[in-house]
């Protein structure tokens, strides 16, 4: 090992320790981390660079500098999404910084992505930072791209050193697409755009992370065409699969456990036992892999209720819900920290969703992806679990939904239309029609951001 690589392991492992403070301070405001590695970078590369002008008119080549694919949960589909978007249009490169994890924990997703694009990029650790940014960056420089878009993990270090040689030595537009926005990032510093989906991660971006170039795009969700429905034999092999008789009702949450076990009230299984002990002819399932303290803190919820526990069936996670979705009644979402894609994917698979808003921090709140004013998003727990009932009782009440919900999908969040507004982006020069005004300071309730969820 060269001295060179032990004398930046020493300083990046300084500054892991401040990065480290800041975001369990939920910091928002990474900037200062994102220039202390910026600078070690460019220091480093100072006399071996690629300086690259964007050609005017219509982009090229595109490359997307993300952490890591994931065989569950909503972030990787959307990047395969926008791979595929952009193919026909451009080439599309995908880079890596953990290369290996992506190929053996998403060997389906990582098979799919090499449709849309050419895959490369490296396995970071600390001791070769020299040597892995200096791959990353100059596989961007040699591709002729014109954007970069960023999906990096809120604690990748080195995107954030080769977005720094990027601002630095290049004038290739970066977007930063801000999916852990109820996060701290690092790397935002870096964009000459940030992406986020909803209101209140705007008014994060622009007053706490003290960035105002910021834009609002829906998700992006399947073509309509590409969701297969199963048959009425099919849902009924399923529910028995699951332990669920033909004709029995049943609710289905699927989550990430920490979305419900970082609350110490476990607000989210006391309402779930609540619903079950008042309607003793349904079921819930959950599709989460627990460990077996958080199925201990389940049990003990139920302590005295273990009829109504037998009716909490549980799951582990899987690749793909929509079968589940399907089968299911309708859905309820986590709380206090709720989900974003699912709601998508429930309106798509054309069954109701019901949500908690979450009144005291709306960053943990997603109510913002279904339709406007939607009525079964709740702020109290009782209403909550009156509405469940009455999409439960009432097939018409939940049909009119379903159908509004749907339609919701197809203006906002089906595949072409949003394709469409990412090759607008792409092929803008400047963003300054894209940006959003600023959110007036205090507007949203944002509420105590000194745990991390």
């Amino acid at each position: 090992m060269a001295i060179v690589d032990i004398i930046v392991g020493a300083k990046l492992k300084v500054i892991k320790r401040k990065f480290k403070k800041l975001y369990n301070e939920n910091q928002f405001d990474m900037s200062t981390i994102d220039q202390a590695i910026g600078r070690i970078a460019i220091k480093l590369f100072k006399n071996d660079t690629y300086k690259k002008h964007r050609s005017s008119g219509k982009s090229s080549a595109v490359t997307i500098l993300a952490t890591e694919l994931y065989d569950t949960g909503g972030h990787s589909p959307i990047l395969l999404n926008l791979a595929h978007s952009l193919r026909d249009s451009v080439r599309v490169q995908c880079l890596f910084t953990q290369l290996s994890g992506s190929k053996e924990n998403a060997p389906l997703r990582f098979e799919i992505l090499g449709q849309s694009a050419f895959i490369d990029g490296v396995t970071y650790k600390r001791m070769n930072f020299l040597e892995h940014v200096n791959k990353v960056y100059r596989s961007i420089a040699e591709s002729d791209s014109d954007t970069i878009f960023v999906f990096s993990h809120p604690h990748d270090f080195l995107s954030v050193a080769v977005l720094a040689l990027v601002k630095e030595y290049t004038d290739i537009k970066v977007i930063y697409y801000n999916h852990a926005d109820h996060l701290p990032n690092l790397a935002m510093s870096y964009s000459d755009l940030v992406v986020n989906f909803r209101h209140s991660a705007i008014y994060i971006t622009q007053h706490l992370r003290k960035i105002t170039s910021t834009t609002k795009l829906p998700l992006q969700s399947l073509e309509k065409s590409k969701t297969v429905y199963l048959s009425g034999l099919e849902k009924s092999n399923l529910k028995l699969e699951l332990g669920i008789a033909k004709d029995e009702k049943f609710t289905l949450s699927g989550f990430d456990s920490h979305k419900i076990y970082s609350d110490s009230a476990s607000q989210y299984l006391y309402f779930i036992k609540s619903l079950l002990v008042n309607n003793k002819d349904i079921k819930h399932l959950l599709i989460s892999n627990l460990s077996e303290e958080q199925i201990g803190i389940l049990d003990r919820v139920f302590e005295g209720e273990e009829e109504a526990r037998s009716r909490f069936l549980l799951k582990n996670m899987v690749p793909d819900f929509d079968g589940l979705f399907q089968t299911c009644d309708l859905f309820i979402d986590s709380f206090p920290l709720g989900s974003a894609l699912t709601h998508i994917d429930m309106m798509r698979n054309k069954k109701p969703t019901v949500v908690k808003i979450n009144t005291e921090n709306a960053l943990y709140s997603f109510e913002d992806y279904l339709p406007k004013d939607y009525k079964y998003a709740f702020s109290n727990l009782d209403d909550m679990q009156i509405g469940i009932e009455r999409l439960l009782d009432d097939p018409a009440e939940a049909q009119k939904i379903v159908e509004e919900n749907y339609q919701h999908y197809l203006n906002t969040n089906e595949y072409s239309v949003v394709k469409n507004r990412y090759l607008d982006l792409i092929n803008e020069e400047r963003y300054q029609g894209w940006v959003e005004p600023i959110i007036e300071k205090g507007s949203i309730k944002i509420g105590d951001l000194s745990t991390q969820v």
